[in-house]
């Protein structure tokens, strides 16, 4: 079962030249939820429409990271790719590939090709940011032709997208704040916990090369355990 869908795009005036991607997440009933349009400057057409692919992830992970989303593009060659039927030779491919794997796990994600013209709101997007990187200013979604859906910017709680992602945002803030701390104390508990087998093996009258070498530490950090 689909939750998002993810229409993405990208494009190049000269490729490479002026370029940008643009990027909205649907929900299941069709309203969009998102939207966002990157400048790039001067990229390749292909480079585009991948960060277009990444952008829409993002997007998609902000609002739902347990989500499973559809993937619609119309680059044959990114669909193909990031479904694992064609090879990724270009070192930049294989980059933005890796990138846009990592922000949600395959198993919730698939990968659609759609016609062009049934691809029109992220290409407007796209054709946005290449038109704010052609002025060298930022995107402005105020000014957008492609806006979020008053309706579906709501979830059953009554909460906004606005909301919803920030509470993700925070969600996730947390998850890493506490990695660290476990992290932290899994390292004080190893530290501890050779400095007492130093410390009984110096009593036994093991010297510290000794030590080292079944602790698989440095002489130099036995002595400073013993110092």
């Amino acid at each position: 079962m689909t939750d998002l869908i993810v229409e993405a795009d990208g494009g190049s005036r000269g490729n490479p030249g002026i370029a940008g991607a643009g990027a909205l997440v649907r929900d299941a009933e069709g309203r969009i939820l998102a939207t966002t349009a990157v400048p790039l400057g001067k990229a390749s057409n292909n480079v585009a429409e991948y960060t277009g692919l990444i952008e829409g992830l993002r997007l998609a992970a902000a609002l739902n990271p347990a989500a499973q989303v559809e993937v619609r593009m119309d680059s044959k060659l990114v669909v193909e790719q990031m479904s694992g039927r064609w090879k990724i030779k270009h070192e930049d491919m294989k980059r933005l590939a890796q990138e846009a794997k990592q922000i949600l796990p395959n198993s919730q994600v698939s990968y659609t090709w759609i016609p062009r013209e049934q691809n029109g709101d992220a290409d407007r997007l796209s054709n946005e940011a290449m038109d704010a990187s052609a002025a060298g200013t930022s995107w402005d979604p105020s000014t957008s032709a492609i806006k979020i859906d008053p309706a579906g910017g709501e979830d059953n709680s009554g909460q906004s997208t606005t909301e919803h992602t920030e509470q993700a945002i925070i969600q996730r803030i947390a998850e890493a704040h506490d990695q660290v701390l476990q992290q932290r104390k899994r390292l004080e508990e190893l530290v501890a916990s050779r400095a007492a087998a130093v410390s009984s093996a110096r009593e036994a009258g093991i010297s510290p090369m000794q030590i080292a070498d079944e602790l698989g530490i440095s002489a130099d950090a036995v002595r400073r355990m013993l110092s």
